[in-house]
């Protein structure tokens, strides 16, 4: 029996695009509290990070002229280099986060200042009443909120708006810890319930467990990314990766990192067992080591 040409390169397109839609992924990271000063030569220094992932970081402190660090009878006022935004863009950031307890550093002008700067580098910015949407052709969207002052009233609302990949991002302000405050742990569970998808922590200045829980994915801390200011001082840290399949699976690790003082480049951290077997004793889920990596 002859099989028409046309039937059989039908077959072969059909398969063919079957498999690629299969393998078509989106690829994200998450950083953790990044203080960029006019030291700082480069975000990362090499870090196994794909190219065409997209990077999403918590952005201290407004983009302004002056000191990097003041500090008066209110607290520590933080200040990023002119040269933070291209930083960002070089390492990969599309997203950069400003709901903290810096962000008005400068007041509402100079968060106003900072959004255009980071416009300006092709970087979306995500707060409390501004959604991120990443680019390309997975719908992904980005909400941030600053723990700090409470609970937010409109966080489920907020998440629970949005449509396709829904990422959450926490800031709380509190002493270094390996432990989430209990108003994060409220917080994520009312993000989870109201469709988030990944969630990620910072603030406490210190890694936390990181947990796959159902179809969703949560790090509860990722420390440092590069801070330059004698406020802290803490070096362990994660980078969280997220590859989203074009069905919606979500393959995430979690990368140890040395974090970025006084002026350096993040990098791989040297004691990827030591951070595994804390990691463990935070309650984490499953882990796997994977060369650099600890997948989940």
């Amino acid at each position: 029996m002859l099989i028409p040409r046309v039937w059989i390169a039908l077959c072969v397109c059909v398969a063919g695009c079957q498999g690629h839609r299969e393998q078509a992924t989106t690829e994200l990271w998450f950083g953790g509290d990044v203080h960029a000063t006019s030291r700082l030569r480069a975000l990362l220094d090499s870090v196994p990070l794909s190219t065409a992932a997209a990077g999403v970081v918590n952005l201290e402190g407004p983009v302004a002229d002056g000191p990097a660090a003041t500090a008066d009878a209110s607290g520590v006022h933080l200040r990023q280099t002119a040269r933070a935004p291209a930083l960002l863009r070089g390492a990969g950031v599309r997203v950069a986060t400003l709901a903290n307890n810096h962000a008005l550093d400068q007041g509402e002008q100079g968060r106003r200042d900072t959004i255009q700067r980071l416009h300006e580098e092709g970087i979306e910015t995500a707060q409390r009443d501004r959604v991120a949407v990443l680019p390309g052709g997975a719908e992904i969207s980005v909400v941030a909120f600053d723990l700090s002052a409470g609970l937010p009233s409109e966080l489920g609302w907020v998440v629970s708006r949005r449509s396709g990949l829904r990422v959450v991002s926490f800031h709380v302000t509190q002493k270094p810890s390996y432990l989430p405050a209990e108003i994060l742990v409220r917080a994520v569970d009312i993000a989870l319930a109201a469709g988030a998808r990944i969630v990620v922590a910072h603030g406490s200045h210190e890694p936390a467990r990181v947990e796959r829980r159902g179809n969703a994915v949560i790090a509860w801390g990722l420390g440092n990314l590069v801070f330059d200011c004698e406020c802290t001082r803490e070096t362990d840290a994660l980078i969280l990766s997220v590859k989203v399949s074009s069905s919606g699976t979500l393959d995430a690790a979690v990368l140890p990192i040395h974090a970025g003082l006084d002026g350096e480049p993040a990098r791989p951290s040297e004691d990827v067992g030591v951070m595994a077997d804390l990691l463990v004793s935070l309650h984490s889920s499953a882990l796997r080591r994977d060369g650099p990596w600890l997948r989940f």
